[in-house]
């Protein structure tokens, strides 16, 4: 059953055969798959599933860690109660030494930080199966994955700047989820923000059936932007004045990121490769809709409102329908029980703060079933916050490698995490990037002919640089433990051994 069906049957049935076929004595094996949602201790879900009582506990997860290590200790502390320390202990000993490294921290630091993730390596390697991406490698074909920078237009440049000026005076409540969306819609086309004023108060034609139907965040502008937040008025006619002097607000000339997506979508349409767009606004989704319908494209589209039952019967039509070019799918929607092979290209229009919603959408292509080579786009526009969260999206998927894969320890740039309100360059100071530079970017076996293609075909004036993900990705994978002092590893694996010797003890007791 699903973990909302799960929380609605303890919290609303209260007879006594619920109570004991779900939670006492309840089943004799729970199994959680996507057991990541487990992630805060205080939520509705895990204060539910917590009550089960049950001698056996298995989590399935591909991403036991997708912010910090606190929703790491979530999960652990689920499967397996009282095998890590208290969680203040835990904090103390493992999150603030790990989670605050550096590039510009001291030798000392670091070297602690070491220490603490062998020690917490070895404590969960005794429960904790990890079966990583690389076992697909060997079955499936080939992945390859850009990151593709686009410049900002003239006219995106002067909306971001102006917000981002407004949100750093304080003349609106802050919050850093609204400013993310905001900044977000420009940096994917400014008809997107002015879409989210215009439609405050219009509710969405299609809404979910029930919470089983939805995966509960659907529309996230919708919400974000409350009009009874300080400031609201204020931001409102300063977004209104930013489009007084456009005529035809959705042109897509006002947005290099969605002519890159064009380009890239007639390249596919041409080569007979399906494409799947994934966005984490709602209101982007509606607009690539919108412009796919006037340029003659066939799109099918899944996001939060799509009930359930109706999404593998628009899967299966994507797959036989030669003539749909194109599904549409928002970043929450794809990031659970979607499959969508008949697809071997994807762009990911936008970042978010949780970068396993990303990696998450890649699986829904990349998996069994996969006949053709994959191409992702991962696209953001440079030097703008979509830039900087590229940065700290490095950083937080280095950490669950870190924890859970025994990958090195890669400090994260400090610099880089507060500039995410910095000004962005405009392209007047930027110089143009050579067509020979970016097609010298796409490495001439991967075989990727579409990016040079757009490169050729006049998209180069939009593309600021373009970067293999596997280069920006820290993929050293020495082992701590040749990391330290002899007398450090022997002392590490002592205290560990002592401290799983009294959880087991205490346990059986």
């Amino acid at each position: 059953m699903s973990y909302e069906q799960f929380r609605s049957s303890v919290t609303k049935d209260t007879t006594d055969q619920i109570h004991k076929m779900l939670l006492d004595p309840g089943p004799a094996l729970l199994i959680a798959d996507e057991a990541h949602r487990i992630k805060n201790s205080q939520s509705q879900l895990t204060l539910a599933v917590q009550q089960i009582r049950t001698r056996a506990r298995v989590c399935l997860s591909g991403s036991p860690i997708q912010n910090n290590l606190r929703e790491f200790y979530c999960v652990v502390d689920f499967a397996c109660p009282g095998y890590l320390p208290p969680e203040v202990e835990f904090k103390t000993m493992y999150t603030k030494p790990i989670e605050n490294i550096f590039s510009d921290s001291s030798s000392s630091d670091i070297y602690i930080a070491k220490k603490q993730l062998f020690k917490l390596q070895l404590l969960s390697s005794d429960i904790i199966l990890r079966c990583g991406a690389s076992v697909l490698t060997q079955e499936l074909p080939k992945k390859t994955e850009y990151f593709v920078s686009c410049n900002l237009s003239e006219f995106q440049y002067k909306g971001y700047v102006a917000l981002l000026r407004f949100f750093k005076s304080g003349a609106v409540q802050e919050s850093p989820m609204i400013n993310l969306c905001v900044l977000r819609a420009v940096c994917n086309h400014p008809s997107i923000l002015h879409q989210m004023i215009l439609n405050r108060h219009v509710p969405r034609q299609k809404q979910p059936l029930s919470i089983e139907d939805s995966d509960t965040s659907f529309d996230e502008e919708m919400f974000e932007m409350d009009p009874r937040i300080t400031g609201y008025s204020e931001f409102s006619e300063l977004v209104k004045r930013l489009f007084e002097p456009v005529q035809d607000m959705t042109d897509m000339k006002y947005s290099s990121k969605i002519a890159v997506i064009m380009a890239i979508a007639t390249e596919c349409r041409n080569i007979h490769d399906k494409l799947i767009i994934v966005s984490h606004s709602i209101l982007c989704l509606d607009y690539l809709e919108e412009l796919f319908k006037t340029l003659h494209f066939q799109t099918l589209r899944i996001d939060g409102s799509t009930p359930a039952s109706e999404r593998q019967p628009i899967i299966e039509k994507f797959g036989k329908d030669f003539s749909k070019n194109i599904m549409l799918l928002s970043a929450r929607a794809g990031s659970l029980g979607v499959n969508i092979t008949s697809a071997n290209r994807m762009i990911l229009c936008d970042a978010d703060w949780n970068p396993q919603h990303e990696e998450q959408s890649v699986g829904r292509v990349y998996r069994y079933g996969q006949t053709k080579d994959v191409f992702i786009y991962r696209l953001y526009t440079h030097t703008t916050m979509e830039h900087k969260l590229l940065y700290q999206s490095i950083h937080k998927r280095g950490l669950a490698s870190r924890v859970v894969d025994n990958e090195k320890l890669s400090p994260q740039d400090k610099k880089e995490m507060r500039k995410y309100y910095a000004l962005p360059k405009p392209r007047s100071e930027s110089s143009p990037t050579a067509v020979h530079d970016l097609l010298s970017s796409i490495p001439s076996d991967q075989q990727d002919t579409i990016l040079r293609n757009i490169v050729q075909k006049g998209q180069s004036s939009n593309i600021k640089d373009i970067v293999l993900k596997e280069t920006l990705d820290h993929g050293d994978t020495s082992l701590l433990e040749m990391e330290l002092a002899p007398r450090d590893v022997v002392k590490v694996k002592s205290e560990v051994r002592g401290y799983l010797q009294f959880y087991y003890t205490n346990r059986n007791h």
